[in-house]
């Protein structure tokens, strides 16, 4: 697994001598070659991450295959937006130790475009964990050359979460030019919005309602998606008419600056309140926010996948 020759950049770019009769690029070959689907190894650390997630509320559940998307285009808007949050973060830090109102345009402009030393080198490596990585002159570029699989940077909140796609195959997803998009929402306790789930056994679902793809072969997917946080307004149990309207985090007041995400719950699929099935859902009102990182493929010993999901 190793990506440090950093190959899947590279081969989604390339210089390409236009022929003079024709130029055709018919074939997008530029496009294809900078996303492609890994099939993730079963002895790998990155595997075994994974299926702990998954049997973390699931625990019956026996993981079939995993696959990693890299998508570069996909990957460098969640990059940059994870930035964006980044900035917004450390601007926040400094103006409440500093009580500096140029926080914005000064003091949080090093972090927020890689220049600043250690701090902003920091912010810039994928969350990467060694502070060698982290401190590199090449932080700027690694941050979105490392891509998918990588370690997650806490300091945006940034977490795994789970995402069923009901009956359209998460293949289709992954593969659809934006990605999760929240815009094909029907709406739900929190607005229109992306639903993640803290655990998988929400996703999952029950028989009769369920998030998950069933396969034809009778295993069951889930996306794993990869998710900037930010600051995260909670709603615990509330939810109410105002809950169901939002289109957008709320405002912090203190700071008159929106919240980056909200969360609720635990809620059971498609009922108020703790059960059975239920999770702390997180939603995100931002489709750059949230990148596709894994299928994950699994068997329910419980319970036989049909033909398509319900839901």
């Amino acid at each position: 697994g190793d990506r440090s020759d950093l190959k899947w950049w590279h081969e989604g770019r390339c210089v390409v001598d236009v022929d003079e009769e024709s130029g055709d690029r018919s074939d997008l070959k530029w496009w294809h070659e900078g996303r492609c689907v890994v099939d993730v190894d079963e002895e790998s650390g990155e595997w075994k991450a994974v299926e702990a997630l998954l049997n973390d509320s699931l625990p019956e559940a026996k993981l079939r295959g995993v696959k990693r998307i890299e998508n570069r285009l996909l990957w460098r808007r969640y990059w940059t937006k994870r930035r964006e949050v980044g900035l917004k973060s450390a601007g926040l830090n400094r103006r409440s130790n500093s009580g500096d109102a140029g926080w914005w345009g000064n003091a949080g402009l090093g972090v927020g475009l890689g220049f600043g030393g250690a701090e902003a080198d920091a912010g810039d490596a994928g969350g990467l964990a060694s502070d060698e990585r982290a401190n590199s002159q090449d932080s700027l570029v690694a941050g979105w050359c490392m891509g998918p699989g990588t370690p997650l940077d806490v300091r945006v909140n940034e977490r795994q979460l789970w995402h069923g796609t009901g009956r359209t195959d998460p293949m289709v997803v992954v593969d659809h030019e934006v990605g999760l998009d929240h815009r094909f929402s029907s709406g739900g306790f929190f607005g229109h919005g992306l639903y993640l789930a803290e655990k998988a056994r929400y996703s999952h679902g029950e028989p009769d309602f369920q998030y998950s793809h069933s396969n034809y072969n009778g295993t069951f997917s889930l996306l794993l998606v990869r998710a900037t946080l930010g600051r995260c307004y909670d709603y615990k149990s509330t939810v109410n008419r105002a809950t169901k309207d939002l289109k957008m985090p709320p405002r912090d007041d203190q700071t008159t600056l929106l919240y980056d995400s909200v969360q609720g719950g635990p809620h059971r699929p498609a009922e108020k309140g703790p059960g059975e099935r239920d999770s702390v859902m997180c939603i995100l009102y931002d489709l750059c926010q949230a990148y596709p990182e894994y299928i994950v493929e699994y068997e329910d010993p419980n319970r036989r996948a049909g033909p398509f999901s319900l839901w």
